[in-house]
């Protein structure tokens, strides 16, 4: 909500009495700005109110829609580094079986060793 915030703010001055159709693959700010608000955080629902108001201060026809991550492909290259971000990790097993020996509250997580 906040990028969305920004973006506005900043191309302010060419989206003066446009009509434009976000597209956003998280589904929560799809809902707080098509249902105008929502309950569940006052964080995004002040930011969904600024976006509104906003949107109506500079006649802005805003149209919200969901883009499924997998599909939102060129705005995740827009928004990667040139080199990779690697978001999946493990720790590897003997770090792992060395914590558990440290921290004795975690022992009943930890299983038997393979």
């Amino acid at each position: 909500m906040r990028a969305v915030l920004s973006a506005l703010r900043g191309l302010r001055p060419s989206l003066q009495g446009k009509a434009i159709c976000l597209a956003t693959d998280n589904s929560t700010v799809v809902a707080y700005l098509q249902r105008q608000g929502g309950t569940r955080s006052p964080a995004l629902c002040a930011f969904s109110t600024q976006v509104l108001l906003l949107c109506q201060e500079i006649s802005l026809d805003l149209t919200v829609r969901h883009l499924p991550g997998r599909l939102n492909v060129l705005a995740d290259n827009l928004s990667r580094s040139r080199s990779p971000v690697f978001t999946e990790w493990t720790l590897k097993r003997s770090v792992f079986w060395s914590l558990c020996l440290v921290w004795a509250d975690p022992m009943w997580i930890c299983s038997p060793r393979p």
